[in-house]
C-alpha cells in the first residue's frame, strides 16, 4: 500500500517521465479531511502542494508541453479544484444527458489567481440525485454504479488525443503563373 505520499511519488514521477506524451490526464483529488489546514490556512482538500505545483508548471515550460487535462471536482462548490483550477490545465466540469452541469460539479470560470481561466470545458459525467445515482457512467460487474468529473476529463483527454492524432491535411502549393 503507497498511502498517499507513495500515491503523489508515483504521480509526479509518471508526471515527468511522461515528457513524449501529448496530453496528461491528472484527474486527482487528495488532502486533509478539513478544507483548510489548520496550521498555514492554506487550502488542503485538493491536489495542492508545491511539490506538485512546480512539477505541472515545469511541464508547461517544455519546447511541447503536453496538454494538461484536470478534473473539475465533484463537490457541487463554486469553485474549481486544483489541479484544475490552474490557467495551464484544461479544467473539465461535468454535464448530464440533457446538457445541464451535473449536480456534484464544481462550476467556476476563475483560475486559481482569481482571474477568468481560459480552459474551462464540459464532457459527460453522469448525474447523481440527493444521494442516489440517476445517470451512470459505467456499472461494475458487482452492481456500483460509476459517475463524476474524473470521466468527464478521461472523456476530454481521449477527445483531444483523438483530434490531434488525425493525420495533418495536406495542402497543395498555389499554381503561379510565370510572366513569358
Amino acid at each position: 500500500v503507497l498511502g498517499v505520499f507513495g500515491l503523489v511519488g508515483g504521480i509526479l514521477a509518471a508526471l515527468a517521465a511522461a515528457n513524449n506524451a501529448d496530453v496528461i490526464n491528472v484527474s486527482l483529488s487528495f488532502g486533509l479531511p478539513e478544507k483548510k489546514c489548520g496550521i498555514c490556512g492554506r487550502e488542503s482538500h485538493s491536489s495542492r502542494s508545491i511539490v506538485f505545483e512546480n512539477m505541472l508548471f515545469q511541464l508547461d515550460q517544455l519546447y511541447d508541453a503536453p496538454l494538461l487535462v484536470a478534473a473539475a471536482g465533484n463537490d457541487g462548490g463554486s469553485k474549481l479544484s486544483f489541479p484544475a483550477r490552474f490557467r495551464n490545465v484544461a479544467a473539465i466540469e461535468s454535464i448530464d444527458l440533457n446538457g445541464r452541469f451535473s449536480e456534484f460539479t464544481n462550476i467556476s470560470t476563475k483560475d486559481h489567481e482569481g482571474n477568468d481561466h481560459p480552459n474551462v470545458f464540459v464532457m459527460p459525467g453522469g448525474q447523481s440525485k440527493q444521494g442516489s445515482i440517476t445517470e451512470c457512467i459505467g456499472t461494475a460487474s458487482n452492481g456500483y454504479e460509476y459517475w463524476g468529473t474524473s470521466f468527464s476529463a478521461a472523456y476530454a483527454s481521449a477527445l483531444i488525443a483523438a483530434l490531434w492524432s488525425q493525420p495533418k491535411p495536406q495542402t497543395h502549393p498555389t499554381h503561379q503563373t510565370h510572366p513569358t
